[in-house]
């Protein structure tokens, strides 16, 4: 989800194009922008806008905080759906370090991940 603000720092408008296996959901008009960013549409949003912004050393907060709004709706479990291998690293060192209160579930991407982790692999190397 991203707001009105969101889309347009992202660059997202009436005339962007559905990506290749996203979409960019949009309002009863057809053309703008509703807010949701399905699949592959997410991506650039993340790597150019979020990305950047949780690396500034606020990670172990943005962990911190996720957790309590999931725990506070009562859920236990949470699923990282698409992984990086720093990802699963990062997430391993918070579950050693006891900063991880909930359980985690990461899929590692397929395709980041192939020539990193052994298929056996159950922890950061």
């Amino acid at each position: 989800m991203a707001n009105t603000r969101a889309l347009e720092i992202a660059g997202i408008t009436d005339k962007s194009p559905n990506p290749t296996g996203g979409v960019i959901r949009r309002e009863a008009d057809g053309k703008t922008p509703n807010g949701v960013l399905e699949e592959t549409a997410w991506i650039p949003v993340l790597f150019n806008h979020v990305v950047p912004f949780v690396s500034q050393g606020n990670l172990r907060y943005f962990i911190e905080q996720g957790q309590q709004s999931y725990a506070s709706f009562g859920y236990t479990t949470v699923q990282h759906g698409r992984a990086t291998p720093s990802d699963v690293e990062t997430l391993g060192a918070a579950a050693a370090g006891g900063v991880l209160k909930l359980d985690v579930v990461a899929y590692a991407d397929p395709f980041l991940a192939k020539d990193r982790f052994d298929p056996k692999w159950h922890g950061p190397k």
